[in-house]
């Protein structure tokens, strides 16, 4: 152990003694001592030298934007897998037609924490929730069958993943501005 470092470790020992054994309040510089006292103790290199101090602790405990870095990467190739994953089961799996679909259950099938997921489609994917993102896909399919298929729109819209017609005429009307019938009708004529 180097002179410096018992010189250190004896003046933040009795700065701790002192304000522990006081009966006056302890200055808010003093938690950082304390903090120091704790890194000194277990890791003695990081004081080799006293007016570095500061300098030094950063460089063994990086900063927030130093940490964000560091792990950008990782997270990003994490969160692009997850992308793929949660597009590949809703959109070529068709999990947005199961009734009852709930994003815990999503979450499930993906191995993947509700939050994460839930950040994943609020926030990156810009759904201002987990109905609305399964409604777009509903709307998706159901619009496209619906001005290419002759099927009923009540056979179209259960076939989508809606449990009623009525919960269906009630997306479908605010996403289009117009009833399925009349989207349907205007298809046709379209196409004519």
């Amino acid at each position: 152990m180097l002179l410096t470092d018992i010189a250190i470790l004896l003046a933040v020992s009795q700065l701790a003694i002192i304000s522990l054994f006081s009966r006056t309040p302890v200055p808010s510089y003093v938690f950082p001592i304390y903090v120091m006292l704790v890194d000194l103790i277990f890791n003695l290199s990081v004081f080799r030298v006293s007016n570095r101090t500061l300098h030094i602790l950063t460089e063994v405990h990086p900063t927030a934007d130093q940490e964000t870095t560091v792990h950008a990467a990782p997270q990003e190739h994490q969160h692009q897998q997850l992308m793929t994953r949660l597009v590949d089961m809703v959109e070529k799996q068709r999990l947005f037609s199961q009734h009852g679909l709930t994003i815990s259950s999503l979450a499930e099938q993906l191995d993947v924490q509700e939050y994460r997921l839930r950040r994943l489609i609020n926030k990156e994917l810009k759904f201002k929730n987990f109905n609305q993102f399964l409604n777009n896909y509903r709307l998706a399919e159901a619009s496209a069958r619906l001005a290419s298929e002759s099927a009923s729109i009540s056979s179209i819209a259960l076939d989508a993943g809606y449990v009623s017609l009525s919960s269906f005429n009630t997306a479908f009307k605010s996403r289009f501005g117009m009833t399925p019938s009349e989207y349907r009708a205007r298809h046709r004529e379209e196409d004519s």
